[in-house]
């Protein structure tokens, strides 16, 4: 019995408490926070801070009644019967309330004024083309409203700035998604904020084509020189045998980044480096698979260290000569036949022999020493001893 008493004595001191807060003299009409604000993640979650120091939150038929104060340094206090004493930072900016808790850590919550109207950036208003399908696209019109999809079946959308470099989209009746935005001329890349690693591209509607005039030319493929890789000016091209090209258009959506769309249907997105008269495309897709252009009419790339006479560490009468102007010789001195040849990239090493056939090989130089692995057959590996 006695523990019921001071149970109830307890209870009746903080009602006593809470009321004498409640009942205080407060003029707070002024205060920046007066009025109602809206949970960005969900419209019909609301504060509202009255003038007089009480307030109410929660969903319209859960309210949650409570009573603030503000301590003049961003700092806001709320009691309520569930919770006394919840001490938050507060920040605004425009029409945005942040609450950030001084209790638990990482607990932020973003608030917009109730009728205030959709924060935008007008760098982000316009029409994008999805950088992987030009057909589907993203329509961020200058009223916080658009649409997004393929033409004839796409959602309606409303958009707004949460922050700098933050984009939420609300696809009505259906999802919402968080996106960290860059715009980078007429190029807009969305990070998403809740998929670790999930990046989209999109493209001004209209924009000319991004390219890098590094890669503008003919570009003969190095282990077939009649295969070729044609990269205009103005975006299109070609690609294959010159009697059996397909036409295509290329862009560079961000540094070192090619793609190619082939009329028919394929696209290919490759790393690239030009490197002088090289051009090495490595794909993005097929780990592994790299791929080898000279521009067309370039000087062969012959590297000085292979200039000279190498013989055969098992038979010296077997030869490989390399002169100074790209050509050269091999074999025995009764069978010898001539070859141009060109260092293509680091450690490569190409042979054209007059005849028609290619050698590729891989070759590494120590002291006087060549050693030559072929590229083409795994396991044969030659030793050259400089004469």
């Amino acid at each position: 019995m006695k523990l019921k008493k001071i149970a109830a004595a307890i209870f009746v001191l903080a009602i006593i408490m809470i009321l004498s807060g409640c009942t205080s003299a407060v003029d707070l009409s002024d205060h920046a926070l007066v009025g109602t604000w809206n949970w960005d993640d969900n419209q019909l979650w609301q504060y509202h801070f009255n003038a007089d120091g009480t307030g109410a939150r929660g969903f319209s038929d859960s309210m949650e009644s409570f009573t603030w104060s503000t301590q003049g340094n961003g700092q806001i206090r709320i009691n309520s019967f569930i919770i006394l004493r919840e001490n938050w930072s507060y920040s605004m900016d425009g029409d945005a309330l942040t609450l950030s808790s001084n209790q638990v850590a990482g607990v932020t919550y973003i608030y917009i004024r109730d009728g205030a109207p959709p924060r935008i950036s007008y760098a982000l208003i316009g029409e994008w083309l999805f950088d992987d399908n030009i057909l589907f696209e993203l329509v961020l019109d200058a009223d916080g409203t658009g649409r997004i999809g393929l033409p004839d079946s796409s959602s309606p959308l409303q958009w707004a700035v949460l922050d700098e470099g933050h984009l939420r989209i609300d696809v009505i009746g259906g999802y919402r998604e968080h996106h960290s935005y860059v715009i980078d001329g007429d190029m807009l890349i969305l990070t998403n904020r809740e998929v670790a690693g999930l990046v989209t591209n999109y493209v001004r509607r209209g924009a000319p084509p991004r390219i890098s005039y590094a890669l503008v030319g003919e570009w003969l493929f190095e282990d077939n020189i009649l295969f070729e890789l044609v990269l205009d000016a103005d975006g299109t091209g070609r690609i294959g045998l010159p009697d059996n090209s397909s036409p295509l258009r290329w862009v560079v959506p961000s540094d070192g980044h090619l793609r190619m769309d082939i009329a028919g249907g394929d696209r290919y997105h490759d790393n690239y480096v030009v490197d002088g008269d090289l051009l090495i495309l490595t794909s993005r897709e097929f780990a592994g698979v790299a791929t080898h252009y000279v521009r067309r009419g370039a000087p062969p790339r012959l590297n000085p260290e292979l200039f000279g006479v190498w013989l055969w560490d098992e038979d010296a009468d077997f030869e490989r000569v390399f002169f100074y102007d790209g050509t050269g010789q091999q074999g025995f001195s009764d069978r010898i036949e001539t070859f141009r040849w060109s260092t293509l990239g680091d450690g490569h090493l190409r042979l054209d022999i007059d005849g028609g056939s290619r050698e590729n090989w891989n070759y590494i130089i120590d002291g006087d020493v060549l050693t030559l692995d072929s590229r083409q057959v795994a396991g044969i590996i030659y030793s050259y001893i400089r004469n």
